[in-house]
């Protein structure tokens, strides 16, 4: 979303007292790319403090390429927008990737075959793709609203 702001000042005005939000997102760490370096493979991120809007190409399953595009922004953003939101947060993952042996049989074959998944299954090994952030809506939240403003 363009703004995380709104969007959670909106989520936060449909909730009720002590309501659950939780939300998935792109880390921004993975928008950096793998790279060799020393003979090791290393993940490479720039600009991790540079919020913008990102473009980039997918394909689908079927070939077609699909334009997509997010909004990078440091980890602290989604932290204070929340606080000043008046959620409170309960908890904070970040999944690490999955061993070889727990793969699906088609996922294990790709990874085999095709350079760009192994790549990626490299680099999911390196730094988190995602994060996950459970926040509850706090009955008192809206007094203590005020004090996370700048």
């Amino acid at each position: 979303v363009e703004s995380l702001q709104k969007t959670f000042a909106e989520v936060h005005r449909v909730l009720k007292d002590e309501g659950v939000f939780v939300f998935s997102e792109g880390h921004p760490c993975a928008e950096g790319k793998l790279v060799q370096y020393e003979g090791e493979n290393v993940y490479a991120i720039r600009d991790y403090f540079k919020r913008r809007k990102i473009y980039w190409e997918d394909k689908l399953p079927d070939g077609t390429r699909v334009k997509m595009f997010s909004y990078h922004r440091p980890l602290q953003d989604y932290f204070e927008a929340l606080l000043k939101e008046g959620f409170t947060v309960l908890r904070y993952l970040e999944p690490e990737r999955l061993p070889k042996s727990r793969l699906l049989r088609k996922e294990r074959e790709s990874i085999e075959k095709i350079c760009e998944a192994r790549d990626d299954y490299a680099s999911m090994g390196l730094v988190p793709f995602v994060f996950i952030i459970k926040a509850v809506k706090r009955s008192y939240s809206k007094c203590a609203r005020g004090i996370f403003q700048k």
